[in-house]
């Protein structure tokens, strides 16, 4: 993984909401994109509910972790699992400092101690082959005339007759598909992990409409990431829009504070990544506010899908 130095903070910030609309797009396309970084998201939002558990964070800030990552049953289940791994270490460790599993570890020597162990292996290793050089310095001359007179001369290699060439055609055919570009060729695909399961929905009917069907967005087994893509068109125009999702009893999912639109193949749209662990199968509402303006909702349902 290409980590970056500030990878831990800026996770941070984009878990507690404080990254602004275009930073924490170009994160959510990291994370899409790369699997260790995603992997190292998840050990901050452990840090960080586990922090929340030991009374390490501000009010406030411990506030916004409840709201944003333990107010899902799924987040409620990742708060009691760092609870008992508090409590076992601090059965286990007394009055020392608790330490995560998520901590990295350190290297078996310090730095300077591999160094020194590197230069020493080298000292030992250029004193054995000056030892063996002086050894036989003596004894090189004479292998070589031993070798010299032992040595046959190389017997000449028999005549064989050089085989008739084989005709030519006087108009070879020529191939002009490339190897890998016919119609029986295999394009490599993109691996499934990383692909994210996307759902566009639109506002355009969903003002006084009665009966609509609801919109299911399909998660295959191993997806990571989920994408809405909501339509700009049916919504009020606006700079900017707050987007939050909530599940069927009205708890937060996942909130957006002004998300900006983004041209996509199709048109503009708002388009909010969610971590696919957090949408268990069931009814789920995404509601849009514009800036200055009024609040719309839809639902759309979770399925679980095959590959």
């Amino acid at each position: 993984m290409n980590r970056e130095p500030q990878d831990d903070a800026l996770l941070r910030s984009y878990l507690l909401g404080d990254l602004p609309g275009e930073d924490a797009d170009r994160l959510e396309r990291r994370l899409l994109a790369d699997d260790d970084l995603f992997d190292l998201a998840e050990a901050v939002e452990a840090d960080l509910l586990a922090a929340l558990d030991r009374g390490e964070l501000a009010p406030a800030e411990g506030e916004r972790v409840l709201r944003r990552l333990a107010s899902s049953p799924q987040g409620r289940g990742r708060l009691a699992l760092a609870r008992s791994l508090n409590a076992a270490a601090g059965e286990t460790a007394g009055d020392r400092k608790v330490v995560l599993p998520f901590a990295r570890r350190a290297p078996a020597f310090p730095p300077p101690a591999i160094h020194w162990i590197a230069l020493a292996a080298s000292l030992v290793m250029l004193t054995g082959l000056g030892w063996f050089a002086w050894q036989h310095r003596a004894q090189a001359p004479e292998a070589t005339s031993r070798v010299a007179v032992q040595t046959p001369a190389p017997l000449a290699p028999p005549q064989v007759a050089a085989p008739a060439p084989a005709p030519v055609p006087a108009n070879p055919p020529v191939s002009q598909t490339p190897p890998d570009s016919g119609p029986g060729a295999k394009r490599k695909a993109p691996h499934p992990a990383l692909a994210p399961a996307v759902l566009t929905l639109s506002f355009v009917t969903s003002r006084g409409a009665e009966g609509e069907a609801v919109q299911q967005l399909r998660l295959p087994p191993g997806t990571r990431m989920a994408e809405i893509q909501i339509d700009a068109e049916g919504l009020d125009e606006a700079r900017s829009f707050d987007v939050v999702v909530r599940n069927r009893d009205k708890e937060t999912i996942m909130e957006k504070k002004g998300l900006a639109l983004r041209a996509l193949d199709w048109g503009q749209a708002l388009v909010l990544h969610i971590p696919a662990e957090r949408l268990p199968a069931g009814r789920y509402e995404v509601a849009v506010t514009p800036q200055g303006g009024s609040e719309v909702a839809k639902e759309f349902e979770v399925v679980e899908g095959r590959r």
